[in-house]
């Protein structure tokens, strides 16, 4: 095997440097360019899978999709698009007396004690609980109409007619007890002095699960929007202790008990 001579082997060293240098980026860049790094492509990758077909060598054939296919899923859509007809129920309400929202609200919580007419289709059945309760429909009933008459009445109208609406400020009087709106709370108080644009309203202040009137009265002014609604007089619950009960604020701060 023919040797190189020492002398030589630092000039041919430096002509191999020389050539390596002139393609050493382009090598660089092969080979990330073979792995899909720079510039990023994952075709190059994915070309050495066996079960690789290119994108451009896939065709979709339209025609083996079938009519008959296309209309069966647009009637299976329209099932389930197409709002099913909502039960009807009726509250019995005697003449001359209104119903409030939480008593339609209480009706509609409640499982319905009627019994069902003959046999309800196969299709009914399948219907689920949560699609009953969004569809069911309340129709409201006072006796003084006769069902012809409420029949021909618009649902809406009735129920807007009969349910309890927040009373306008020129009915709130001097003194009254209201329910204020306070940082999204609400809170009982008594009205001090109307304005036109509001009132100025001594709040109550929370014990617990009572209410009491602070040592130092607490009265600001709260604009229209922000008086909701009458409530009774607060129920002295305590002989000893100045403690109170708000019947209409029990279901969102908890009842309490009397001593």
């Amino acid at each position: 095997m023919p040797t190189i001579p020492k002398q030589k082997f630092p000039a041919l060293l430096n002509q191999l440097w020389d050539k390596i240098s002139e393609r050493s980026a382009d090598n660089l860049r092969a080979g990330f360019m073979k792995a899909g790094i720079y510039p990023l492509n994952e075709l190059p990758v994915l070309e050495r899978l066996p079960t690789f077909k290119h994108p451009q060598s896939v065709a979709v054939d339209k025609g083996l999709v079938s009519e008959s296919f296309i209309q069966f899923l647009e009637e299976k859509r329209n099932e389930v698009v197409t709002p099913g007809k909502g039960r009807k129920k009726k509250l019995s309400v005697p003449a001359g007396k209104s119903i409030s929202l939480e008593e339609v609200k209480k009706a509609h919580d409640e499982p319905s004690t009627s019994k069902p007419k003959g046999k309800r289709s196969k299709r009914q059945e399948e219907k689920s609980d949560s699609e009953t309760d969004e569809s069911e429909q309340f129709e409201i009933v006072n006796d003084s109409f006769s069902e012809g008459s409420i029949d021909d009445t618009n649902e809406e109208d009735v129920v807007d007619n009969f349910i309890r609406k927040p009373p306008a400020q020129d009915k709130f009087l001097l003194n009254d007890y209201v329910a204020v709106e306070y940082e999204g709370e609400l809170w009982p108080g008594q009205i001090q002095k109307i304005e036109e644009d509001g009132s100025y309203v001594k709040c109550m202040a929370r014990c617990g699960l009572a209410w009491k009137w602070p040592e130092k009265d607490d009265v600001i002014f709260y604009p229209t929007t922000d008086i909701k609604f009458k409530i009774e007089p607060p129920k002295k619950l305590s002989t000893k202790r100045a403690l109170f009960q708000v019947a209409e604020l029990q279901s969102k701060w908890g009842n309490c008990k009397k001593n």
